[in-house]
């Protein structure tokens, strides 16, 4: 029988890094942080985690040139930018 152990991971962990744009969802006490992986900027990860305790939910890595399509993603779904 195979058990996968969950990882628990927390915003905190991200706290020195650049963040792009960051956007909040009171009703459902999420946010969405676009924080660049490398220095040249290609990738950015997007991190959705729950804005009172900082547990992530998710993480997706994206490309430079698709962060508007994704920003455009969470403002449809009702959040609200924040930065």
């Amino acid at each position: 029988m195979y058990k996968k152990e969950k990882i628990i991971r927390n915003i905190s962990e991200y706290s020195d890094s650049v963040v792009l744009s960051c956007f909040t969802k009171k009703s459902a006490g999420l946010s969405v942080k676009f924080i660049p992986t490398d220095e040249d900027g290609w990738y950015i990860d997007v991190i959705k985690y729950r804005t009172k305790i900082g547990t992530i939910v998710s993480v997706s890595t994206i490309l430079e040139k698709d962060i508007n399509t994704w920003e455009n993603i969470y403002i449809k779904d009702e959040f609200t930018k924040t930065l």
